[in-house]
This record gives structure tokens, sequence and C-alpha cells, in this order.
């Protein structure tokens, strides 16, 4: 039995993955769920049914939920969710293996929180097809110090891409539009989203949705912590 409470849909922790890429994969995000965990892998890979497992150091029994494939990637979802006992993940394909943290390192938290409002006022967008599907390969993966929920809504994080840069963001309740919201870092940059609202997505389900804003240009190097819909909230 799962002890760490709430439902299914609730969005417990957002842990980074490590910046390596090893043998094409990199492991871009880990969500914990109450009940579920999801996994992010960019890669190229061939296989179509690859044969993902999960393991922790307390032995406890994981089963893969879903999976979903797109050009950039994977998305794996395990069930049960992570116990708190466990402290540390591993997932697997074949030969190659990914040792996660359950936990993220504690971090000073930047001033501010997320606001509904801001968030529900969509920022101008391009429209043109090309530009709306570049991105590239992630370089840097940005996520928020605590899990913030607004009208069902919580960013989940800021992904600096080679040719774009995207904003993760996880929903409960009846399928909807998503506008994207403002997105701006602390260098001053204005992002410009290139589609009024998300352009993919890691998981839908029946009642949730954990989705894709992409925003033009790529985040420069330098960027250091971006703010969504109007205060930030990832480093």
């Amino acid at each position: 039995m799962n002890d760490s409470g709430g439902s299914e849909l609730d969005l417990l922790r957002i842990i980074p993955g490590p910046p390596e890429v090893r043998d094409g994969h990199r492991l871009l995000l880990t969500l914990h769920f109450a009940d579920a965990v999801l996994f992010r892998v960019e890669h190229a890979w061939t296989d179509d049914f690859p044969e993902w497992r999960l393991s922790d150091d307390i032995g406890t029994a994981y089963h893969e939920l879903t999976y979903s494939g797109d050009d950039d990637g994977s998305a794996i979802t395990f069930a049960p969710g992570v116990p708190s006992a466990a402290s540390r993940l591993e997932l697997a394909v074949d030969d190659l293996a990914f040792s996660v943290p359950s936990a993220i390192q504690e971090r000073e938290p930047i001033a501010g929180s997320l606001d509904a409002a801001a968030l529900s006022n969509a920022a101008e967008h391009e429209t043109d097809l090309h530009t709306m599907a570049r991105r590239g390969e992630a370089r840097r993966v940005f996520v928020p110090d605590r899990v913030e929920s607004h009208n069902r809504l919580a960013i989940v994080a800021v992904i600096a891409c080679t040719a774009a840069t995207e904003v993760v963001f996880h929903h409960v309740g009846q399928a909807q539009q998503h506008p994207a919201p403002t997105l701006r870092d602390d260098r001053g940059t204005t992002y410009t989203p290139v589609a009024c609202t998300h352009v993919g997505s890691y998981h839908l389900g029946a009642t949730t949705l954990t989705g894709i804003w992409r925003y033009q240009p790529p985040a420069p190097d330098t960027a250091a912590a971006f703010e969504v819909g109007g205060h930030w909230l990832l480093r």
C-alpha cells in the first residue's frame, strides 16, 4: 500500500533529471503523484515498445501503467506511487539505468507565487507552423521549489532547448484549451508563444493533462530563473 497520501491526480513533487546524456538518452523530469510516478526521457529511440523497468531501495514492486512516445522522447508512468520510505529510484531499459533521488535538494525559495489571473491572460503568439514545430534538444531544466496549483493547474518546469523554450504544466479537470501565459527570464528576455494553447503533452488522461507550451526564442545560457504568468517561481 502506498503511504504518500492523496489521490492519483495529485502532483506531489517535481524532480529534475541529471544533465548528462547517456547512450543517447536524457532523463528530463520525474513527476511524483500520490498513486503513480511519471518519467520524461528524451532520446532518439528506434524500438516502438521499449521495456522500461522501475525499482527502488526498499523493494517496491512497480508496474508500467502508461507509455507514450513522440519525436522528442517518451513519457512512462508506473504505479504505485513512490512510498515515503524510498530514498532512491532506478529507471532502466535494456542495459541503461538512471539513478533518481526521490526528493530534490532543498533550495532557498524565490519570492512570489503563481497567480491564477496572470496565467489566464494569454500572451501574443506566433502561428507559423515551422516555428511551432521547432524545438531542438533540451539543454537545462528549471523546476519550482514547491508544487503550487491554482484552478487545478500547476506549473511543472521550464525546459531550455537549443531551438525553443518550453513550459510544462499539469491540469486536473475536464478537457479544455490552456492559453499560453507570459514568460520572461531574469536577463530580461521576453518570450513569444508559438501557439495560443499547448502544442503537445506528456500524458493525456480522462481528467488530467500534462501539457507543453512552447516559446521563442531559445533561452540564453545566462538565464538562471524564469517568470511564468507574472511571478518568479522556477530556477
